[in-house]
């Protein structure tokens, strides 16, 4: 079996060559960035390694949407799901631009019974528009629909995001690394469902860094994790990072 450095190897060489397809290639550097990064953190406690590795991961992923903008659209929780890496890196610059972006379809993101709507309170969340998040967060669980009930904690917490109440986004939390709640929500992460509960991790730091220090005692959110600490500086490893611009206009 390939070893990381061989599989980041030729990657790199399908990417300076432009042969093969280069933006999978990117793609799959992005997935051995978050392997880092979880590997920094579970076996070596190594915080600034394991936001130095989120922050590439994080940066990738930007330069992917610069690629194509929409590329969302064909999982709308993909979206919410990569605001982790941008979160967990404490990038001040990476956070605010994945805050700012939609690539959702705002109409459908408007209606609770749809995935877009999920990604699209995590972004409200993040940028901290709470009469907005707080309505449509009443309205879900007003009249929860049928194939989103699981969805639920998330809009509780978000209801409690919206009205500054630490008890009860700490007990929405909670309730998304319950054994139940585990059992689909790991299996829908990938690799990370090892490690992490996803969508507590990017709503708990969502909340740090809009003031509420919430804690959770449980190993799928890693308390370290929590506090907003930017690194003094973040590396770019590779030549198609460094001379790419975070703020690059997306094309029309």
């Amino acid at each position: 079996m390939a070893s990381h450095k061989e599989r980041e190897a030729v990657r790199l060489q399908y990417i300076r060559t432009n042969t093969g397809d280069p933006e999978v290639c990117k793609g799959g550097l992005r997935k051995l960035a978050i392997t880092s990064s979880l590997v920094a953190w579970f076996d070596d406690q190594d915080l600034v390694k394991c936001k130095q590795q989120a922050y590439v991961a994080g940066k990738i992923d930007r330069i992917l949407y610069q690629k194509d903008p929409n590329r969302g659209v064909w999982g709308a929780l993909y979206e919410r799901e990569a605001m982790l890496w941008p979160l967990l890196s404490d990038h001040p610059q990476l956070v605010a631009w994945f805050g700012a972006f939609d690539a959702v379809d705002l109409k459908r993101a408007s209606k609770g019974g749809t995935f877009e709507f999920e990604t699209y309170q995590s972004k409200l969340a993040l940028r901290g528009e709470w009469n907005k998040l707080g309505e449509r967060s009443e309205r879900f669980l007003g009249d929860i629909p049928k194939r989103m009930a699981r969805f639920a904690p998330e809009n509780r917490f978000c209801l409690a995001l919206a009205s500054g109440d630490i008890g009860a986004m700490e007990s929405a939390l909670a309730e998304m690394v319950t054994p139940k709640e585990l059992k689909w929500r790991n299996e829908d992460q990938g690799y990370t469902g090892w490690f992490i509960v996803c969508e507590a991790v990017i709503y708990a730091k969502i909340a740090w860094r809009h003031g509420y220090e919430v804690a959770v005692d449980t190993p799928w959110i890693p308390a370290e994790w929590l506090p907003v600490k930017p690194l003094d500086a973040y590396h770019d490893p590779y030549s198609f990072m460094q001379t790419f611009d975070i703020e690059t206009p997306l094309p029309a």
